[in-house]
């Protein structure tokens, strides 16, 4: 009885053997077994929003002139009327604002002063245009461009709205502002100074 219980342990083992062997060799030929282990890292990385904006062109300076007659008009679209401005030197270059942020903006432009209290005598004019293809402007990188044709600054805060989107991307993030001030003939001399602000608000 325990020879029989023997034989058949031994068959049943050699039995076990072949089935397992066969497990590892068929059928898709010899199965190697590792004990593979894995693990994941992370880059991470929050950019911060920034809404700003630059004048990277912030001066017009026609310099020292005189007035011969009734009106001297001067304009940084390369404009002088020469036949009654003595001296002034020409513009061909107005104000160049840019989006230097990573959002969209509106933009709004004020003066501190209007066309009397900056040039002052009879009949001054102080007056701008917005402008994408002049003065440091870029091509479409303004949603409502206004005005586009010369008027008068508004000096009551924050100003006019000159741009519902100035856009951010690089190639296209840049208008330019146009200026023009006529001088009368009876305007006293004297230094004269005014400052344009631009406010921005995310677009």
């Amino acid at each position: 009885m325990d020879d029989i219980s023997n034989k058949a342990l031994a068959i049943f083992v050699l039995i076990s053997m072949v089935i397992s062997l066969y497990a590892i060799v068929a059928p898709k030929g010899i199965i190697t077994i590792t004990g593979d282990v894995s693990a994941t890292g992370k880059a991470k990385v929050n950019v911060s929003e920034k809404l700003a904006i630059n004048f990277t062109d912030d001066t017009v300076n026609w310099g020292t002139g005189g007035v011969t007659d009734s009106n001297c008009t001067l304009s940084t679209e390369g404009y002088i009327e020469t036949s009654d401005c003595l001296d002034f030197t020409n513009q061909s270059n107005g104000l160049t604002l840019e989006n230097i942020g990573n959002v969209n903006a509106i933009i709004e432009l004020a003066s501190d002063k209007d066309a009397q209290t900056f040039i002052n005598g009879t009949s001054p004019a102080f007056q701008y245009l917005i402008s994408d293809t002049t003065s440091g402007g870029e091509a479409n990188s303004c949603d409502n461009m206004a005005p586009t044709t010369f008027t008068d600054v508004n000096t009551t805060s924050p100003g006019t709205k000159i741009c519902t989107k100035l856009y951010k991307q690089a190639s296209k993030d840049a208008i330019g502002i146009e200026l023009k001030v006529t001088i009368p003939g009876d305007a006293d001399f004297g230094q004269r100074e005014a400052t344009l602000t631009a406010t921005g608000t995310k677009a």
